[in-house]
């Protein structure tokens, strides 16, 4: 029912309430009570800012005029009719002129007031739900994805290890066939994703997140559940579980905002350094402050804080953390367009590997848990058994991190422009070099010292336009990227798992295109093309072509159907 319909119906029914018998007495008795009763709808209409006080008046005054005409003609017939109930009447020219003179005033503010109070006190329905109903929502999205890799023929089989099953099994050997990553064999996938989250409000600003989702136990960069498991049911875990602190002045943006628990990004950044699926396990928080004309969309500036424990050790002080500081601007212009700059700096602490004393383990908790490809490794074992090996990362890592985009409204259509550029500051060959054993290069094998190179730094230029809107039929988007990832830029495990199907060392172009055939359902469709960053140089004797990566091209087509709730 509309307000103003609703509205009418109660005055009316005030103003044509039921009269007690013992009330109407006499005429004068029943004009007075209706004048009482008329005047009191009219002062909180007043109140309420519906009508002015000289409007009310007035029409008041009309009514009563109106009303004591027909209460004198009525109190003749109640003389004869002694025994009848009787009931106030108000004629109906008086209700029409009411009704009209209100929808005519009734102003938006008061409406929106009405709905809202209706909405948080759930009017009609006292009592028939508990409290934290109103206080939790729910959310998810599933995704189906068809997934083609198509390995370059110039492609060499057992050329890349697969240093994450390798230390698993304890060793190359042991690892057997999966010691080696496939680069040679074409693969086609089916795959499905799956998350429901949980959002509730603990009390004035304090809220918590719970996020299930599909997705391997050791891949923290994927959700994905290939498909073709003899029909085994499918691991489904924790994927977030947070609590978040938000504090709030004038604006709706709220000037702080921490975060504890496994939560979701809280950096401005693309999949060059992170991986969207990624969840960040400490503390956050971040810091705004906006500034500029209130009437069109503020400027602002960020400050981000984290604090990550990455792995626990017990037997050892020395657990490895990362630690992030974020500073940024985001800058809005005339006709909708809109900037963001922001420089972070991660400093990953303990995650390189120590070499172990001969015959010793005590420093097997220095190789990562989780490792894709692509960074600088080095067996961290020294004992006699040949067949066993444990990789581990060669290099510190503390990246410099620079991204901006530029958001520019062209009729209903978007044109968003983002670059993202990063480098390993930590990076220090001398030092990588005395891990791994050698007191400089000139102690390495020529065929090898490409292998022990400075490749520390990584870009990405991104190019996305379409409907300005997404999530609703006939919605669509497309963009193009280019990336160029060296080495020991990023650290591997935690960078993009689709391109070049995971880690670094690659450089390669992405095109994707978004549509929206349904509210809430789209295809996505993306093609990644990819080869190795490969560093060559020539023998000192001029004879021999050496090189640090083997041909590694790969092609990757993926179709995917979204549906979100």
């Amino acid at each position: 029912m509309q307000l103003n319909s609703a509205l009418r119906i109660a005055i009316l029914t005030v103003l044509g309430m039921s009269l007690p018998v013992h009330a109407q007495t006499t005429s004068d008795q029943g004009v007075e009570e209706l004048r009482s009763t008329l005047v009191s709808v009219m002062e909180a209409l007043v109140q309420k800012g519906v009508l002015t006080r000289d409007q009310a008046q007035q029409i008041v005054t009309n009514a009563q005029a109106k009303t004591e005409a027909t209460a004198k003609e009525k109190a003749a017939k109640e003389l004869a009719e002694k025994d009848a109930v009787h009931v106030a009447y108000v004629p109906e020219i008086v209700r029409e002129e009411i009704t009209k003179k209100i929808s005519e005033e009734l102003k938006p503010a008061v409406t929106k007031e009405v709905i809202d109070q209706a909405k948080s006190e759930k009017w009609g329905v006292p009592g028939a739900l508990p409290d934290w109903i109103g206080r939790v929502s729910l959310s998810g999205d599933l995704r189906l994805r068809f997934q083609n890799d198509s390995f370059s023929a110039d492609n060499l089989p057992n050329s890349y290890k697969n240093y994450l099953a390798i230390n698993s099994a304890g060793g190359d050997t042991k690892a057997g066939a999966a010691a080696f990553l496939n680069t040679t064999e074409d693969r086609f996938r089916e795959r499905l994703r799956m998350r429901v989250g949980l959002d509730a409000k603990v009390t004035d600003g304090v809220s918590a997140g719970i996020r299930l989702a599909t997705g391997s136990l050791t891949d923290p960069v994927s959700t994905n559940q290939n498909l073709g498991t003899s029909s085994n049911r499918y691991q489904f875990s924790v994927d977030q579980a947070y609590l978040r602190y938000d504090l709030k002045h004038d604006s709706d943006q709220p000037w702080m905002s921490l975060w504890a628990g496994k939560m979701p990004s809280p950096w401005v950044s693309t999949d060059l350094v992170w991986d969207p699926d990624l969840q960040f396990d400490g503390v956050a928080g971040k810091f705004n402050y906006s500034f500029g004309d209130k009437k069109t969309r503020l400027n602002s500036v960020f400050l981000t804080l984290g604090a990550f424990p990455l792995q626990e050790v017990e037997l050892s002080p020395k657990d490895k953390w990362l630690y992030g500081a974020q500073v940024g601007v985001e800058w809005p212009f005339g006709d909708g367009v809109r900037t963001h700059i922001a420089g972070a700096y991660y400093y990953f602490d303990q995650i390189s590997g120590r070499q172990n004393a001969p015959n010793n383990t005590l420093l097997n908790y220095t190789a990562p848990q989780s490792i894709q490809k692509g960074n600088t490794v080095f067996d961290i074992l020294s004992d006699s058994d040949p067949s066993t090996n444990l990789y581990a990362l060669a290099a510190d890592y503390h990246l410099l991190n620079i991204n901006a985009s530029v958001e520019v409204p062209l009729a209903n259509h978007l044109l968003m422009i983002s670059a993202d550029y990063v480098n390993n500051l930590g990076f220090n060959q001398n030092r990588l070099l005395n891990k791994i054993g050698y007191k400089s290069i000139n102690d390495v094998a020529e065929k090898d010292r490409l292998l022990y190179d400075k490749q520390v730094n990584g870009a990405q230029l991104v190019v996305t336009y379409g409907t300005a809107q997404t999530g609703h039929r006939g919605n669509w988007r497309s963009e193009v990227a280019y990336k160029y990832l060296e080495r020991d830029a990023v650290v591997d495990a935690f960078t993009d798992s689709d391109f070049h199907l995971g880690g670094t060392g690659a450089k390669g172009y992405v095109l994707k295109s978004d549509w929206w055939f349904r509210d809430r359902n789209w295809l996505t469709m993306r093609y990644i093309s990819t080869d190795e960053i490969a560093k060559s140089k020539l023998s000192s004797d001029g004879k021999t072509v050496f090189t640090d990566a083997p041909p590694f091209g790969v092609d990757t087509f993926m179709l995917d159907i979204n549906g979100q709730f």
